[in-house]
């Protein structure tokens, strides 16, 4: 596990407690990156609940307390991105550090792989990831008491070269643990010598006058003072720390770590599956490990802040025997991730990484405490690459990458580790599903001043990847798909599961269809190939998620009694005006009486008893719309009839987006700030959609279609205002997570929200409560859903957290209308339903295959499941942590 302190410029004299305060040099290249390109075009999300997760001391958890170790990530950040894996999955560390993902994934029951370099860390992860029974319990409770049972005439090991070794331990606790080690080295099993080595190794730092700090040891006897360190007398010191009996100090320090080993293995073992740890550099995954054999990987990488953990360590390895003399090395120092310079900085692998030059051109390589630096961030892109390379090969399809890891700064230039990374594995073909921030790296105040605004880049945080599935599946967005561009669709009989439709048009500007923009509308192919392959004329079709009334247009134009409902007022009023029964003499009329009072009118004049109570309305409209659509809503008020009414309403709502400072092409309704918008006339609007809807009414009405019967503030997992005897149902619910249609829809309430009791906000955060799939009214997720075939999605959150309420809300309410549907349904009736996947978190939640699980249960038959790709949907925005970009939708008909 890496440190997680933010490197700094340092000098080469400089000691390590100057990396905690010393200030970025000062360079006379201040000029920062911008945020946004440091950012390269990726969303940074800010999640401060990470921050005790990634950041995290061990020192009193079960197995993660046998070894003192650079401060890493907990092991619930493992448990929570392993929440999904099925018992038996294989999890990857290929920086296992001390083993804190292999032991975590061997407890919970799941096979684990660990890659590392440095043999301590092989050997205690080794040790923390094997299965200890009752017999192994027995013989180490043995051991020990032989273990502690030394004398002063035992044999000892040879007293290590390092240099330093006189200043570490005075003489007689060197010769004590020479003994030790000596002693233990002569158990015969490995596991059961391993085992006490590690305790051993474990006390050594303890027992000892050094400890860790920063990039090396420091010495207990030295304290700082005044910029320098006061070395006290060795003895003296040595007499206060070991107090009057060293060789009981070392002792019960052995057997107290081993105390606690045991009883962490006698009391918390689980799990059937060793770890396996592989003593040898990440690079190697593609040759150690198969392809598509990973579940997940989960790792935290050294940062580039120039830590050599093999310096920070040379006690216990020349200790250990590791490093039998300068230079005689019984590891491969040379083969570490190129964090720091004290590596081989030149490989024959290399290939520069180009979205690096930016960033490199910017430092000054004079002002490096070491040149090396800029050898070192090349090389540790390369090795990152070839890591996540290693990654991508080994992963399963749809298996995730998490990876922990801290952005650098050299010469006041700022080097975003995250997004660098995150950049390499969309090249390498992972998709990026979450930049996770979760805290800011410490700098000193003055580094922050001098870094100005690029101080916030300085951060720790989490890279989620997933390995995109290039086999087809039933409802996974990223999948390879078979595109097959057709001009309309094949018959039921003739349908390729295999294929992914391209609509070449989609018949959304046809007809009354144009009517009125709306979130998602359904494309008039899929409800019309629905209703001539599902039933005949004369039959009963019914839509319960109405939306624009897509498939009541549709179906009554090829003679079927057509019945619809939504929860949503103004789609109900949109999906009534594009049926309406209207003779031509009445819609000429109309339009003459617009041509009178628009050369009639004084525009100029404001009608106040027609402008919202809205307090900021003239935010959002300026006065001149203002008076237009006063005079406008005016006209239509004093229009004669019911059904004209309605027409001229959805009339005055299709113009009202444009006539406004809303932003045209964002679904969401807010004013841009960086693009400004001069609005539309709203007369000549009126007048424009008023001549073309007008002139779409009489051609739908000259194809004498059935009435349609709509059901105002339907909700579809009510029994009230459901009909009965149905022969066919055809509908596209809400998605997961995806739209708030009345938000969404803000200006066009705010003009006619009266006409539903939807005028103030107060009132539409109320009514959006009764919307499937909405963030409104949650009810808590009940404590056992195990039976039902959401469940496994729920168990990548938190039970209380906003995402776990609304998908168990989500598919609550959709399980209760697909059993009234089902009840409804004549026998032998089918279901018609389009649904795409989402993403919440990160977290990739089938929706198709999750409802069609439902539909399953309740007793419907599954007869055809296809999908098409979504173009020109008037979703434009990438939904980021709101469901994510909706590529393909997904048909499932089922037959009762």
């Amino acid at each position: 596990m890496p440190s997680k302190i933010a490197p700094v410029n340092l000098s080469a004299s400089s000691s390590a407690f100057d990396l905690f305060s010393s200030v970025i040099e000062a360079s006379s290249n201040t000029t920062a990156l911008a945020n946004e390109d440091h950012n390269l075009g990726f969303n940074i999300e800010h999640d401060s609940s990470f921050a005790a997760l990634v950041n995290f001391s061990k020192e009193e958890l079960p197995f993660h307390q046998w070894f003192k170790y650079r401060e890493g990530f907990s092991p619930e950040l493992v448990n929570r991105f392993m929440a999904s894996l099925s018992p038996g999955s294989v999890v990857l560390d290929p920086f296992v550090g001390c083993g804190t993902t292999t032991t975590t994934a061997k407890l919970a029951g799941h096979k684990s792989i660990g890659f590392d370099v440095n043999p301590i860390s092989v050997l205690v992860s080794q040790v923390k990831g094997r299965a200890y029974n009752a017999k192994d319990i027995k013989k180490l409770k043995d051991l020990v008491k032989k273990v502690a049972s030394i004398s002063e005439f035992d044999e000892a090991a040879p007293v290590p070269k390092l240099k330093i070794i006189g200043k570490v331990y005075p003489v007689d606790v060197l010769t004590l643990l020479l003994q030790l080690k000596k002693k233990i080295s002569s158990i015969e099993e490995d596991k059961y010598r391993d085992f006490v080595f590690v305790a051993w190794l474990s006390i050594l730092e303890v027992c000892s006058a050094t400890f860790k700090e920063g990039n090396g040891i420091k010495y207990r006897n030295a304290k700082r003072s005044k910029g320098k360190y006061i070395t006290n007398d060795f003895s003296e010191w040595a007499n206060k720390y070991y107090g009057d009996d060293q060789h009981a100090f070392v002792i019960n320090k052995l057997v107290d770590k081993l105390n606690v080993m045991l009883n962490d293995v006698e009391h918390n073992n689980s799990g059937k599956y060793d770890a396996v740890i592989i003593e040898d550099t990440s690079l190697s995954i593609k040759d150690k490990i198969g392809s598509n054999s990973v579940d997940l990987a989960i790792y935290s990488p050294p940062y580039i802040n120039c830590f050599n953990y093999f310096k920070i360590y040379k006690v216990e390895l020349w200790m250990g025997g590791w490093i039998e003399d300068y230079g005689v090395l019984k590891y491969d120092n040379d083969k570490s991730l190129r964090s720091h310079v004290e590596t081989k900085l030149k490989r024959a692998y290399d290939d520069d990484v180009s979205i690096l030059d930016p960033y490199l051109a910017k430092i000054n390589v004079d002002n490096l405490w070491d040149k090396r630096i800029i050898d070192a961030i090349k090389g540790y892109f390369i090795d990152m690459r070839e890591v996540l390379r290693g990654l991508i090969y080994s992963l399963k399809p749809n298996g995730k990458s998490v990876c922990v890891v801290g952005n650098s700064c050299y010469d006041n230039v700022v080097i975003p580790t995250d997004v660098i990374l995150s950049k390499i594995g969309e090249e390498l073909g992972f998709k990026v599903d979450r930049i996770i921030e979760t805290r800011k790296l410490p700098v000193v105040a003055q580094q922050a001043a001098t870094l100005g605004q690029d101080r916030e880049l300085v951060r720790e945080s989490i890279l989620v990847f997933t390995k995109p599935d290039t086999n087809w599946h039933f409802s996974l967005p990223g999948t390879k798909r078979e595109l097959t561009k057709v001009d309309s669709l094949p018959e039921a009989s003739k349908i390729d599961s295999e294929t992914t439709y391209l609509i070449s048009n989609t018949g959304l500007r046809s007809g009354t269809h144009l009517f009125h923009k709306y979130a998602g509308k359904f494309i008039p192919h899929i409800p019309k190939w629905a209703i001539e392959n599902y039933s005949k004329k004369g039959d009963t079709v019914f839509e319960p998620f109405l939306g624009s009334g897509t498939t009541l247009v549709e179906g009554s134009l090829l003679g079927r009694k057509c019945f619809g409902g939504d929860i949503d007022p103004l789609s109900c009023m949109i999906a009534k005006s594009k049926c309406l029964k209207i003779s031509d003499t009445v819609v000429n009329a109309v339009m003459q009486e617009w041509v009178i009072f628009a050369a009639e009118n004084d525009w100029t004049i404001r009608r106040e008893e027609f402008v919202p109570k809205i307090k900021n309305i003239n935010v959002w409209f300026t006065e001149s719309a203002i008076d237009q659509l006063s005079s406008i809503k005016y006209f239509i008020e004093k229009s004669r009839g019911y059904e004209v009414n309605l027409f001229l309403k959805v009339v005055m709502s299709s113009i009202l987006r444009k006539a406004s400072n809303a932003d045209d092409q964002s679904l969401k309704t807010y004013i841009s700030h960086t693009k400004e918008k001069i609005p539309q006339s709203a007369i000549d609007l009126f007048a424009n959609n008023l001549g073309d809807y007008a002139l779409r009414l009489k051609q739908y009405n000259a194809m004498l279609p059935e009435p349609v019967h709509i059901i105002d503030e339907f909700d579809a997992s009510k029994e009230i205002g459901w009909v009965n005897n149905i022969d066919l149902i055809v509908t596209s619910p809400p998605y997961l997570k995806s739209i708030d249609y009345l938000y969404n829809q803000l200006v066009e309430y705010f003009w006619l929200g009266e006409i539903f009791g939807l005028e103030l906000p107060s009132m539409q955060n109320e009514h959006k409560k009764k919307y499937i799939g909405t963030e409104k009214g949650l009810k808590n997720v009940v404590a056992n859903v195990s039976d039902k075939a959401w469940s496994s999605v729920l168990t990548n959150f938190d039970q209380d957290s906003k995402e776990a309420k609304v998908i168990h809300n989500y598919f609550s309410m959709m399980e209760c209308h697909l059993r009234i549907a089902y009840d409804k349904l004549k026998h032998c009736g089918h279901y018609v339903l389009v649904i795409g996947a989402s993403t919440v978190r990160g977290i990739v939640v089938d929706t198709p295959e999750i409802l069609l699980e439902i539909m399953k249960s309740i007793g419907f038959k599954s007869e055809c499941n296809w999908k098409y790709e979504i173009r020109n949907r008037h979703m434009r925005f990438p939904r980021k942590g709101n469901g994510g970009i909706i590529h393909d939708d997904y048909v499932i008909v089922v037959k009762k």
